[in-house]
């Protein structure tokens, strides 16, 4: 809600409506609005390479920004 997303249309996508950020294809799982640079998922750290990604690239065009990765005890090592 800090990034400034539309709080209707997220409503909207995790209950699948075409009205969504993404028209309902991410559903509760993966939110993302490319117009506030917003991005999340909740499979279990999944976020971990998008936000590596997106804070190298930030540092390598010389823009300011933060990339937050939000992981939980064990996450890490879930998929291994």
């Amino acid at each position: 809600m800090a990034k400034g997303f539309d709080l209707d249309k997220m409503a909207a996508e995790t209950f699948g409506k075409k009205t969504g950020l993404s028209g309902g294809s991410g559903r509760h799982i993966h939110i993302f609005d490319a117009d506030v640079n917003f991005a999340c998922s909740g499979i279990i750290a999944q976020g971990m390479g998008p936000a590596v990604g997106a804070a190298l690239s930030r540092k390598m065009q010389g823009k300011p920004g933060v990339a937050v990765a939000l992981l939980f005890e064990g996450a890490v090592n879930h998929s291994t």
